[in-house]
């Protein structure tokens, strides 16, 4: 569909993108939607070093994309967008935000994309979907990008104002600057439009959003640690808590063992400092019995459950995304 994307260095400080299309003769299929252009892998060459895997896995299911897309199918693409968002929302239980629905200044001549038509069209599209899906939202005039409206969804951090984290843009420019073309069912030649999509913003931002929001305290399922395991004497336990150790690694739970050589108390107190969010205690009984007692972070209350219930509970916990307040107290 295209003829290249070519990535260009600017530096060694930037990687932009240029997309470079001599044309766009996509045939009409039962699909009816063009490839999105992924964003994400705009980054600096030293910073390529830095993101994880698990990060990027992240970024490419959830980060920017350029979707191109047919005029008539705008109203069903924003609606997959707003559904995106708001399901990655309910899996991070961000709850405190407000929609805005950025149009144009009709009287603004100068500043705003010259299509009436186009501008009515969306406007009224990106409206009913939102009135569709019963979302509250608050409509501000003169606030659209020039090149189309837009969803902003701002969020309102522990400390500091509030700002945009998620947003869905309609942009009527860039097709015409490209002339990108496709060719559709009647044989005609017809413009795309593209959506720019942002569903947590940049990695980065987010990341400091989210450990604002918790204060460090990361439900499991987000926890680069998970599970700190921790024998009461490396003497008589450490066999048993490298077993429990194993089980759960062989189970790709995130998971670390302290055999240090120092005071229980000390390694429980630095397990709730470090806001792990399940910490073990393996003794005689648990290594006797095949036991696991567990305490979660900012609990005083130990539990005590054979190793394979533990397991099965830690990865259900883990598969359905339970926030902290949800957590099963058991």
């Amino acid at each position: 569909m295209f003829d290249f994307l070519e990535k260009e260095k600017y530096n060694n400080l930037t990687i932009g993108y240029k997309l470079g299309v001599e044309q766009l003769n996509d045939r009409y299929n039962t699909a009816d939607r063009f490839k999105a252009i992924d964003a994400p892998d705009i980054l600096t060459m030293n910073s390529i070093q830095l993101y994880l895997k698990g990060m990027m896995e992240l970024a490419n299911k959830i980060g920017n994309k350029e979707l191109i897309q047919k005029c008539r199918k705008i109203e069903s693409e924003f609606k997959n967008v707003v559904d995106l968002i708001f399901d990655v929302y309910k899996d991070f239980d961000i709850t405190n935000y407000r929609c805005v629905l950025s149009l144009r200044d009709k009287e603004d001549k100068e500043k705003y994309f010259d299509d009436d038509e186009m501008w009515d069209k969306a406007e009224n599209e990106l409206r009913k979907v939102l009135d569709d899906l019963k979302i509250d939202y608050k409509e501000e005039i003169g606030e659209a990008a020039f090149y189309g409206p837009k969803l902003d969804v701002n969020v309102k951090p522990a400390v500091g104002a509030e700002y945009t984290l998620s947003t869905c843009q309609l942009d009527f420019c860039l097709p015409a600057k490209f002339d990108l073309k496709y060719i559709d069912k009647n044989g005609d030649r017809k413009t795309p439009v593209v959506l720019h999509r942002a569903i947590l913003g940049s990695l980065d931002r987010f990341m400091a959003y989210i450990l604002e929001e918790t204060k460090g305290a990361l439900p499991t399922w987000l926890a680069p640690v998970q599970v700190n395991i921790i024998p009461v004497n490396n003497n008589y336990h450490l066999e048993y808590a490298n077993e429990i150790y194993k089980m759960l690694k062989d189970a790709s739970v995130r998971v670390e063992l302290d055999d240090r050589d120092e005071k229980l108390s000390y390694k429980m107190r630095e397990s709730q400092t470090k806001k792990i969010p399940i910490t073990l205690i393996l003794g005689d009984k648990e290594r006797d019995e095949s036991l696991v007692s567990y305490r979660r972070h900012g609990s005083n209350k130990t539990y005590s459950v054979q190793k394979d219930t533990f397991k099965d509970l830690l990865l259900n916990e883990i598969r359905s995304k339970k926030s902290n307040k949800n957590q099963e107290n058991n």
